[in-house]
């Protein structure tokens, strides 16, 4: 049970990881210098890396790697597809927030909820 439920988080991490890299392509986030740039690249740099392909896979990665857990998390759950559908979808939000604020500024290198980490 454990198995299928990490199989399952893992490609539903993909499947949301293709969506969001979809919408992240026209995106557009301010850089230091009133410069605009796509998200995918903002994620590129985040692993030190550049371009969007970088930031593509580096998106795809985390996203899988993020469904994963989530699937390992509920593997005791009892089997109740819509709660667990809402719980995932609690689940990304939430990591969607604590990487835009925390995780990605603090790989770029700036202190996570000062106004650097938003320029």
């Amino acid at each position: 049970m454990m198995e299928r439920r990490i199989g399952t988080g893992l490609v539903a991490g993909l499947i949301a990881g293709i969506v969001f890299t979809l919408v992240a392509l026209f995106l557009r986030t301010a850089m230091p210098g009133d410069e605009h740039t796509s998200m995918l690249v903002v994620a590129a740099e985040a692993l030190h890396s550049h371009g969007r392909l970088a930031g593509w896979v580096a998106s795809l990665v985390y996203t899988v790697i993020i469904g994963g857990i989530f699937g390992w998390l509920v593997s005791a759950e009892p089997a109740d597809e819509p709660r667990l559908m809402l719980w995932g979808g609690l689940y990304g939000l939430a990591w969607w927030i604590v990487s835009g604020v925390l995780l990605i500024p603090a790989l770029l290198g700036k202190v996570p909820l000062s106004s650097a980490a938003h320029a």
